[in-house]
């Protein structure tokens, strides 16, 4: 009986954050990886249900491809689905051209890397100013500490006064410690968003000239490098978003249209 039995705690055998690492890795694998999929998915791994928000999966009906919410009826709840699926030429053409449309105006890219980097500019400068209170909150628990250390060799403080003013000081220091590792987290990002828009800017110059040739496997690094990802509604145009805006052409009523003749359930 569950109720007699006796708990026995086992160290974990690697650290947490090397598991959640290696997690995040398998269903990155399992989404992306070629060998789990026996046809071309111009968007498998990054498409979602819009009424539930759980992950499309690519699915093959009556001889046509599609993306399939993995939510189940039952699972439903008040959440009801309209529809669970769309054909793919139905969504991957919008999505597609609409990506097309950013790829081929170095404008609109230029654009947004010139936003990031005011606001990468404006967050380090922050990240700046922050880190110096930081630094001045380290060099005064130094000063303190030193301070109540001369007192005690001077009989002027009790070991068990000192003892205290310590703990003040160390939970003072671990606190100003916390806040520049967060600091330092930060700008790590900041760091990660300019190489990022610097690798995408590149990117495009390289592609720009052959954009209308693209295969599916170059589409697909196309979506890779703009980091998309879709949201499909289906009784309107499909939300992207990515590494700079991505929007869909006020054609709602096209949409509506085709998506009403090719989803299929």
């Amino acid at each position: 009986m569950e109720d007699t039995w006796v708990g026995i705690p086992v160290p974990a055998i690697i650290p947490q954050e090397f598991f959640d690492v290696a997690q995040a890795r398998k269903e990155h694998n399992v989404q992306y990886a070629r060998r789990n999929r026996k046809h071309a998915y111009l968007l498998a791994g990054r498409i979602r249900c819009g009424i539930c928000g759980r992950r499309m999966a690519g699915s093959h009906s009556a001889g046509y491809l599609g993306y399939r919410c993995n939510r189940n009826a039952f699972q439903d709840g008040s959440t009801l689905h309209t529809k669970r699926s769309v054909q793919a030429r139905a969504i991957e053409p919008v999505v597609w051209q609409a990506v097309l449309r950013v790829l081929q105006e170095p404008t609109m890219i230029a654009r947004e890397v010139e936003r990031r980097q005011a606001d990468t500019k404006a967050g380090q400068d922050a990240i700046d100013r922050e880190r110096l209170a930081y630094q001045r909150q380290l060099a005064q628990c130094e000063k303190e500490l030193r301070k109540w250390e001369d007192a005690y060799l001077q009989d002027a403080l009790s070991v068990q006064d000192l003892k205290t003013k310590k703990a003040e000081i160390a939970v003072r220091r671990a606190s100003a410690e916390h806040e520049l590792a967060r600091l330092d987290a930060q700008e790590e990002a900041l760091e990660q968003i300019t190489i990022e828009m610097s690798a995408l800017t590149d990117y495009c110059k390289r592609v720009h000239a052959r954009l209308q040739t693209f295969n599916v496997g170059e589409q697909t690094q196309a979506l890779k490098a703009l980091d998309i990802h879709v949201i499909w509604h289906p009784e309107k145009p499909p939300e992207i978003t990515g590494a700079i805006p991505v929007e869909i052409p006020d054609t709602a009523h096209v949409f509506a249209y085709h998506a009403s003749r090719c989803a299929f359930e």
